[in-house]
């Protein structure tokens, strides 16, 4: 999610450390998830603060249980819904949290161990899905005491942060095809169970216009400047039904795995040797899906790799780390490396679209004030949103877009785009 420091509203209420030792933790523990008969010894309260999670609050804390004759200490980060029902219905946070539940509860259990490394140790969850949702929770290991980390960069990271990145990602990734040939029917229970958070029915309209609008931020000054015109001028008739364009790329083929969703630096930590990134672990699955794994490939590759990183490394290095890694865990399983980059031509725009809305708010140091927002139009929002960052964001949008060209990704099958 997109970090709350950026933003100028006091909209998540901190749950406080008492509601979460009465209400909370006594199931947690009872669950087993610390240790079979375990008694809770003490609770600390941890003074650091929750970073870069919007669509929720989060409390870190530290326990302390006894299991037998043996103590042990867990560090926790703890997540709950927000109190206001608007704030959680414009967010489908409900849905979110029974999402993120289900992956790490029903789903991830399904994978290889290796892989399960990937992600921090889950604990404990609870979606009653809009029932009680002050009763919504999902706890994970806190990695900040063993060492892990988010970036220091903002927006853009370099070669050795992408290439572990992406080596994580295909095992991630591979995984899905690992579980969905062992396990075809209970697997593909679990997936149907997954609810949508963004591309629903109701928001259609105001999602066209959205992203369709900030994805031709980066279109019109080349159009204008003479540029691809039939390429790019077909791609933004296209842009008037963005909801469409989604929808074609989330349907499900050969390749489908579970995807993140919402796949970029603000929802991983590293760990680091002399500055050097050694590892690397994802969090923050609310928005996971079954989909292409494009859907997480071009959203990171738009949104946290740089034009010299992408230019210089993506293709010929980056993308075969990903396809080479996939292979030598899914086998025969995986696709090959010239499939995989079809796939990648034909929806690589997925990542453009929203990186077109997010990359605005990433570059620009000024927060979003969303409470001053809340009488705009959504003429003004969307005017608002376009212009962010100003001339410097509009050039780093109309960088993609030439790469996407370039790439082969905006041909859509069509007679003139071939030329």
């Amino acid at each position: 999610m997109i970090s709350q420091s950026l933003f100028s509203s006091e909209w998540f209420k901190m749950p406080s450390i008492e509601f979460f030792k009465s209400n909370i933790l006594p199931q947690a523990i009872a669950s087993g998830s610390f240790g079979k008969n375990a008694e809770l010894v003490q609770i600390l309260e941890d003074s650091t603060e929750a970073q870069d999670q919007f669509a929720s609050s989060v409390l870190f804390a530290e326990i302390e249980v006894r299991v037998g004759a043996s103590k042990q200490r867990f560090s926790l980060v703890c997540k709950f819904q927000c109190e206001n029902a608007q704030r959680r219905e414009r967010f489908r946070t409900d849905f979110q949290f029974w999402n993120e539940v289900l992956v790490y509860q029903d789903i991830v259990p399904m994978f290889p161990i290796n892989v399960l490394d990937i992600l921090p140790q889950f604990y404990f969850g609870v979606s009653t899905l809009m029932e009680a949702p002050e009763n919504d929770v999902v706890i994970l290991e806190n990695l900040i005491p063993s060492g892990y980390r988010l970036t220091k960069e903002r927006v853009f990271l370099d070669y050795d942060h992408c290439a572990l990145v992406f080596r994580k990602l295909a095992e991630f990734h591979a995984a899905s095809l690992l579980v969905k040939s062992k396990y075809q029917l209970k697997f593909a229970n679990k997936i149907n169970e997954l609810k949508e958070t963004r591309w629903y029915i109701r928001a259609k309209e105001i999602n066209n216009r959205y992203y369709g609008e900030n994805a031709k931020r980066g279109i019109i000054p080349l159009v204008k400047s003479g540029k691809h015109p039939v390429i790019l001028n077909h791609f933004m008739e296209k842009l008037s039904d963005v909801f469409g364009i989604m929808n074609d790329i989330f349907q499900v083929n050969e390749m489908s795995v579970l995807c993140h969703g919402d796949f970029c630096r603000n929802n991983m930590v590293f760990k680091y040797e002399e500055d050097h990134p050694v590892d690397v672990k994802f969090f923050d699955l609310a928005t996971a899906r079954y989909s292409s794994p494009i859907v997480d490939i071009s959203f990171f590759l738009f949104l946290n790799m740089s034009l010299e990183v992408r230019r210089k490394h993506f293709k010929d290095e980056l993308f075969k780390v990903y396809a080479d890694t996939l292979q030598q865990v899914a086998g025969t399983l995986a696709p090959s490396l010239q499939d995989l980059w079809k796939e990648f031509q034909q929806k690589a725009i997925y990542g453009y679209i929203l990186a077109s809305f997010f990359l605005p708010i990433m570059l620009d140091d000024t927060p979003i004030n969303l409470d001053a927002q809340v009488d705009e139009s959504e003429e003004e929002k969307i005017e608002r949103s376009v212009t962010r960052g100003g001339e410097k964001v509009t050039k780093v949008l109309s960088e993609i877009v030439t790469d996407l060209v370039n790439w082969g990704c905006l041909a859509f099958d069509t007679q003139e785009c071939q030329k």
